[in-house]
């Protein structure tokens, strides 16, 4: 081998070396942290029939949150029914599910606070009225209402005070991009972007409340980007 040919593939070597070595610089490092806004990525997401929601979950440094969600009945979230505000206390760890540089799941135990619902519009608190909504049949537009402890749809709404022991996934590299981002999420890991956070849900016995039954399911439709 001539030592022109040597020195050449010398060069190439060293370029390749340091274009991995680029590569594995700029990837970036896994953030556990929550504190933040985080909106829907998707404007309109399905939650179940005649349920659409736009949300936005902040988490602050000082340990408490809030949950701002509008709901809607229609597939363009245009027919607005009405706002849900939940407030509380949070506290995280790294959840021994599983994590890596790629996506982690992190533990979050939430402390209610309160839990309110407002109509959104006349019509909406007609509808709430007629379907006797949460156990009222006085619902007004624009009043807010406490639903804590009562049965909404059939959704059991926690008391003041309850703790819901979940899990949060949160993405931390790119993931390429299969689909159009405005298109509804496909099932789990087919296409994610960094700094995404999934929502824990339940499943089976894991109902979430308490440590034991921690939620071990992620809510697959439905991610969070940070503001």
């Amino acid at each position: 081998m001539s030592c022109t040919l040597v020195a050449v593939l010398i060069i190439l070597f060293s370029l390749g070396c340091q274009k991995a070595a680029q590569d594995e610089a700029v990837l970036p490092e896994a953030d556990w942290t929550i504190t933040g806004a985080w909106k829907t990525r998707e404007n309109c997401v399905f939650m179940g029939t005649n349920i659409y929601i736009s949300a936005i979950f902040s988490y602050n440094d000082d340990g408490t949150y809030t949950q701002k969600s509008d709901v809607y009945t229609d597939t363009k979230c245009t027919k607005y029914s009405y706002k849900k505000d939940i407030s509380g206390t949070f506290s995280t760890s790294q959840s021994s599910k599983s994590g890596d540089t790629i996506s982690g799941y992190i533990n979050i135990d939430s402390t209610l606070a309160t839990y309110e619902i407002t109509p959104g519009s006349v019509q909406a608190s007609a509808q709430l009225n007629n379907a006797n909504f949460c156990g009222f049949n006085n619902w007004s537009n624009g009043v807010k209402r406490s639903v804590v402890g009562r049965t909404c749809s059939s959704v059991v709404i926690p008391s003041i005070g309850a703790i819901e022991f979940s899990i949060f996934q949160k993405y931390f590299q790119d993931y390429s991009v299969i689909y159009p981002p405005d298109m509804l999420l496909k099932p789990p890991d087919e296409y994610y972007y960094r700094g995404d956070l999934m929502l824990g849900t339940w499943s089976n016995d894991k109902d979430g409340k308490s440590k034991n039954g921690r939620h071990d399911t992620i809510q697959g439709n439905l991610a969070f980007l940070r503001q």
